[in-house]
């Protein structure tokens, strides 16, 4: 099918909603939408720019001004991400668009729980810090990179009844969490649930909380590896959030794993240390 019989193009008034078209069919559900905003905030700052710059613009403005002209110009930039926070928008990527001695900012957001890379939604541009969404990758140093199965081991203390984890390629591990079971208030939880385990009470919430389970939303989904060879000073963790909304979540899981992973290696690492100074002679270990 030629895209001319797959795309449909409505008018939209200038002076009304810019999605206002999208607004009128509530029978229609879009997957995805895309507009070039305005960068200008009146005609003569777009004279005021030209003017300043040192060499003229080769190439010919043809732009309208409904394109390029919006009331509070590139500042109503940072005005939309303030937006996007203020009603905990927290899945958007911003992007820079260099052409020649012309930078553009881009913003995108999603309403959906597929996280972006940070490599793809955060640009290293000084002046975009600060309006910049929360990481999606957490990379913590490890002293000395632990033995291979580390991770599967770690994570697999966390899986249960609403926790998976799968194994993937070049030693990756999945985690698929379904409810916090690593925070010190979850813990606390279990704990209090185990203590009331005989009462009545009890019970019928334990009943409750395992109806519950299998229609819960996934609260986060990562991939989590370690990158740098056994026994490498200079590894590191990799926890990298893929799917969910709740950043928190995302922070004190990465938190916990990167605890839990050095906790692991630097036990791992004292181990062999010892068994480095000693040798073996009659069924006995005896120092060097």
């Amino acid at each position: 099918m030629a895209f001319s019989e797959r795309i449909t193009l409505l008018r939209a008034d200038a002076k009304g909603p810019i999605m206002l078209p999208l607004m009128q069919d509530t029978g229609v559900s879009f997957d995805f939408s895309m507009c070039n905003p305005p960068f200008y905030a009146s005609a003569d700052e777009i004279q005021l720019s030209a003017a300043a710059k040192e060499l003229r613009s080769s190439a010919i403005c043809t732009g309208a001004e409904v394109e390029m002209i919006t009331p509070g110009g590139e500042e109503a930039f940072v005005a939309l991400v303030t937006l996007l926070r203020t009603h905990s928008v927290t899945n958007y990527a911003i992007t820079e668009l260099v052409q020649g001695h012309t930078r553009r900012w881009a913003l995108a957001w999603s309403f959906t729980d597929t996280r972006l890379p940070d490599d793809v939604a955060r640009p290293s541009a000084p002046a975009l810090r600060r309006l910049l969404p929360p990481r999606t990758t957490h990379r913590q140093p490890l002293r000395i990179a632990p033995p291979a199965g580390t991770v599967q081991r770690v994570l697999s203390a966390l899986a249960g009844d609403t926790v998976s984890i799968s194994s993937l390629m070049s030693d990756r591990v999945c985690v698929v969490a379904k409810q916090d079971t690593w925070s010190r208030s979850a813990r606390r939880r279990v704990r209090a649930r185990v203590a009331n385990l005989g009462s009545p009470s009890g019970s019928q919430m334990m009943d409750d909380e395992e109806d519950d389970e299998s229609e819960r939303p996934v609260l986060l989904m990562a991939h989590v590896w370690v990158e740098g060879s056994v026994g490498e000073n200079e590894a590191q963790l990799v926890v990298q959030w893929k799917q969910g909304h709740d950043v928190q979540a995302f922070e004190s899981f990465a938190s916990h794993i990167g605890r839990k992973i050095r906790e692991v290696a630097e036990a791992d690492a004292e181990v062999t240390t010892s068994f480095s100074g000693h040798h073996i002679l009659g069924g006995h270990l005896n120092p060097l």
